[in-house]
């Protein structure tokens, strides 16, 4: 597959590369043991989820209940309210908590869009499992475009991606509605790992695992397959769908499940802006590197653009 919309590496991207390695974030993905250990210690001792206070000098926080899940909305600080709303759904792979980087990139996106930030907190696998969760991230999507119609965009990284394609399915399914457009970072697609170009990624990847990211998995499908697409929407439909803005690296264990996306959904005639960086690790745009910032503000253009007029399509062929 010939790709049209790529990033060259540079020095900083290896450098921030080498900087994951270091802080060895890819440990906790090690192995399906050391997921369940994990998840048994965040079942004792639950992680703190709040926006950190040196947000406050640039947003303005505020927090609301939908649907009994906590959700905080963030707008730049002192300013008008902007029409655009993005529902941003964090990743960690189902059982992990929202993160700093994760709140600084809501936070740099919120200013220089600008837009309001909807962001979820949703209960982790396996106190919630894909089931509901899927289902209550649906009706929180879909208030929000009852309340402000196509001004509304979905986004999210990693599994927060995955979840986003798979509210989306349902928004279409259920509500035969869809956001203005899907911004995925690095998206979680298939919980199955069983792509097998993972195998061929998996020495190059800094910050996954796929032992363990097929463990979490399983815990969160619940009662359901993990090849369920309400666990991995790539096994869904993609006809009907809004446009999709998609962030890959070719050093991501799921950048090949992306590409895959990215193919099939335009080939069922969804319009898709595929921005793939070379040798980029997973869910580069939230580090502060070049590419990182190259990538926030093409973000940044993205929530603000009139996608309502017709636009070129910059997929994969």
């Amino acid at each position: 597959m010939r790709l049209r919309s790529i990033v060259r590496y540079s020095p900083s991207a290896h450098a921030s590369r080498a900087a994951l390695r270091i802080l060895r974030h890819k440990r906790s993905l090690d192995s399906p043991e050391r997921v369940r250990r994990d998840v048994k210690r965040r079942m004792v001792r639950p992680e703190p989820f709040a926006p950190p206070r040196r947000l406050d000098r640039k947003v303005d926080i505020s927090l609301e209940i939908r649907h009994g899940w906590r959700c905080y909305q963030l707008t730049p600080r002192g300013g008008t309210d902007p029409a655009v709303r993005v529902l941003y759904l964090h990743g960690g792979a189902y059982i992990e908590e929202i993160d700093a980087l994760q709140w600084t990139l809501v936070t740099k996106l919120a200013v220089e869009a600008p837009a309001r930030f909807v962001v979820p907190i949703f209960p982790l696998a396996p106190y919630r499992t894909a089931v509901k969760t899927v289902a209550t991230t649906t009706r929180v999507a879909a208030d929000l475009l009852a309340e402000h119609g196509p001004d509304v965009m979905l986004m999210g990284d990693s599994a927060g991606g995955g979840l986003a394609v798979a509210v989306a399915q349902h928004l279409r399914d259920e509500h035969h509605r869809q956001p203005r457009r899907l911004v995925l970072v690095s998206p979680w697609l298939d919980a199955t790992m069983s792509n097998p170009a993972i195998h061929d990624v998996h020495p190059h990847d800094a910050v996954l695992g796929a032992p363990g990211l097929a463990e979490a998995g399983r815990i969160y499908a619940g009662d359901l397959n993990p090849a369920d697409p309400r666990v991995s929407p790539i096994h869904g439909e993609f006809a009907g769908l809004a446009p999709v803005t998609v962030y890959s690296g070719t050093h991501d264990i799921l950048n090949a499940d992306c590409r895959e996306f990215v193919a099939r959904a335009r080939a069922s005639g969804v319009n898709v802006d595929y921005q793939e960086l070379s040798r980029g690790h997973h869910c580069y745009p939230l580090f502060p590197t070049r590419h990182g910032r190259a990538a926030r503000h093409h973000i940044a253009r993205t929530l603000t653009a009139d996608w309502r007029r017709s636009e070129p399509d910059t997929a994969p062929s």
